[in-house]
């Protein structure tokens, strides 16, 4: 869930990233006297099995687009650091959206509060359940499947075993090394 700040700025980078041909994936506004608003963008063609990164040149770019229109627009009270990155292997999910499109993907995530007696799970992600606003889980010590209300997550992300990992990045298998 985003603030109202956050969501201001979401609204303004989105169309700021639709225009690079990148998609905007996570607006984070966080710190005390000097915040730091982060700003996380993917390329439009990224899809779960083509897991591709913006360049450093389109990082530069849409911060000093985005830049721009926040001196105008002021949506920040303060002063702050912007911060533009791609989003890494480990790709937050953040909307609705993005839990659909990684089913059935590997991820951990982590609730506001405590649900059955805890906070963080992992597991393969199955879906969203539209209509009651829940995350499917299947969890993955157990394979139980759990239903997480999505307004309770507090942070979910992209999780890769060590198998996965060395498979992405063509290396031979380190058994455990």
């Amino acid at each position: 869930m985003l603030s109202p700040t956050e969501q201001k700025i979401w609204d303004i980078a989105e169309g700021v990233a639709e225009s690079a041909d990148l998609r905007l994936v996570r607006v984070r506004l966080s710190g005390g006297d000097y915040p730091v608003l982060q700003i996380m963008l993917e390329p439009m063609d990224c899809t779960p099995t083509n897991r591709t990164s913006i360049t450093v040149k389109e990082c530069t770019a849409f911060s000093r687009e985005m830049s721009a229109i926040l001196d105008v627009e002021d949506p920040i009270a303060s002063n702050y650091n912007l911060e533009v990155s791609s989003t890494g292997l480990e790709r937050p999910l953040v909307t609705k959206e993005d839990f659909e499109l990684y089913t059935p993907h590997r991820i951990k995530l982590q609730t506001r509060t405590s649900i059955g007696g805890q906070r963080k799970f992992s597991g393969i992600l199955q879906g969203l359940d539209a209509e009651n606003e829940e995350i499917l889980l299947e969890v993955e010590k157990t394979e139980e499947m759990v239903r997480l209300p999505y307004s309770e997550v507090a942070k979910a992300e992209l999780a890769y075993s060590k198998e996965e990992l060395n498979q992405a990045l063509g290396l031979a298998d380190l058994k455990g090394e």
